[in-house]
């Protein structure tokens, strides 16, 4: 048994519907059980920026909430997590 395709992905969109880390988690450690290998993470969009820069740090005021924002850290840790389970991370800024 192998899969049909060499990319198989799921789109998550946190620019619209915030997800938490653990949820983000919990995404990841499902999509090898379907033999998913790419999770397209749609973070950013005009409606809203919950991702911290460093280098402009001013843009998180476009977060919903400032609760709702994922950390240059938290991004680091998804893409590990990720990496670790055979799971892609196409990380999209959409602006």
């Amino acid at each position: 048994d192998a899969p049909r395709f060499g990319h198989r992905g799921m789109l998550i969109d946190t620019a619209r519907h915030y997800l938490t880390v653990d949820a983000i988690q919990k995404v990841i450690d499902a999509l090898p059980l379907s033999k998913f290998n790419v999770l397209h993470w749609h973070a950013v969009d005009a409606e809203s920026f919950p991702v911290e820069t460093p280098s402009e740090p001013t843009m998180t005021q476009g977060a919903f909430s400032p609760s709702m924002v994922y950390t240059p850290n938290d991004i680091l840790t998804l893409t590990n997590y990720a990496y670790d389970r055979g799971v892609e991370i196409i990380f999209e800024i959409d602006v």
